[in-house]
């Protein structure tokens, strides 16, 4: 990743994202993929299309053309809204500005300029500006569309910079990936029976592509099913997505539902839960932890018990002679 002190407006943040990109095609979990940008994120993704002719589409909203149009376009405004800005003093400003941008950022303003890249782009794209946008003015995405060399459309909406986007828009930038990324039918959500109290990729007709083994008591479910049909386990890294989702208690009071389609209660009264020192999380049985893998920390004693040993704090603690290893310590587990 690109790191460093400042942000370059999508100039550096474009080779973060072709990182994002390579690591994601060699997960082997993805087929096609998409970007979907607002402001600087679209800019960036302009920025990286031309390089990257297998990004399947793209939704860009409200990126600026060219950065030096638009440090002028932002002085006009500032003078339209009373502000007395001599044309030398913003020369000589901007020529500052510039020199320590390059000196400090190894960066120049001409570099950043999208609406070079966009007749060398051939993914397809979906356009987007606010009517009312004086940061970035709507003529930005106008330009851009116009020059842009593959298949192409523009969506105009009311609102500024910041506004949130209208519902129409949402529908249709949606429409418009599912379809550049050509989306299975049977991954689609039903748009007619969308239930808020279900995990979005759980309402996929479906459910998850893959059988999973409950980490608690072994047993194979299917794919798409939330806990295990046996003991009531969550799958393994999925129960604190669901406690963000619906929180702590009883999922905020609202049932979970299974890839079956019918609801499953909260997990089985737990036979020996105990907390993870690794990463917190409380398991409700097992020897290793659902969420990371470390040992439940009684594992190893009850081991010496089996064996005939004396069991102690310390034995947990404390290796052969001449190889010890300090005791974990449970945040700087997690932050490892």
């Amino acid at each position: 990743m690109s790191e460093g002190e400042y942000v370059t407006l999508g100039f550096y943040e474009r080779d973060d994202l072709a990182e994002v990109v390579k690591h994601l095609r060699d997960s082997g979990e993805v087929s096609t993929l998409g970007l979907w940008g607002r402001s600087m994120g679209a800019a960036t993704a302009l920025l990286h299309g031309d390089r990257d002719p297998s990004i399947a589409g793209m939704v860009v909203d409200s990126s600026f053309s060219d950065l030096e149009t638009l440090a002028w376009e932002l002085v006009d405004t500032a003078r339209k809204q009373g502000h007395s800005i001599p044309g030398i003093a913003v020369s000589a400003a901007l020529s500052m500005v510039k020199g320590t941008v390059k000196k400090k950022a190894k960066l120049e303003f001409k570099d950043l300029k999208p609406i070079a890249h966009v007749d060398k782009c051939f993914i397809p794209v979906l356009f987007a500006h606010a009517q009312d946008d004086i940061f970035i003015q709507p003529h930005h995405s106008e330009d851009l569309h116009t020059k842009y060399a593959g298949e192409k459309k523009i969506v105009s909406m009311d609102g500024d910079h910041n506004t949130p986007r209208p519902q129409f828009f949402l529908d249709s930038a949606g429409i418009f990936i599912a379809q550049a990324l050509q989306v299975p039918p049977e991954l689609m959500l039903d748009p007619t029976n969308i239930s808020m109290n279900r995990l979005p990729w759980h309402q996929a007709r479906g459910g998850t592509r893959h059988p999973w083994a409950c980490a608690a008591c072994t047993f194979v479910n299917a794919g798409g099913e939330l806990t295990c049909s046996v003991c009531g386990a969550f799958e393994p890294g999925t129960r604190q997505m669901v406690v963000d989702h619906y929180g702590e208690e009883s999922y905020g009071g609202q049932e979970v539902y299974g890839a079956s389609g019918s609801p499953v209660g909260p997990p089985a009264e737990p036979q020996d839960p105990w907390t993870c020192q690794a990463c917190t999380f409380e398991n409700i049985s097992g020897a290793s932890c659902q969420m990371c893998g470390t040992l439940k920390p009684a594992h190893d004693e009850d081991a010496a018990q089996d064996a005939g040993e004396p069991a102690t704090e310390e034995a947990n603690h404390e290796s052969a002679p001449g190889h010890e290893s300090p005791p974990i310590d449970a945040g700087e587990s997690a932050e490892k």
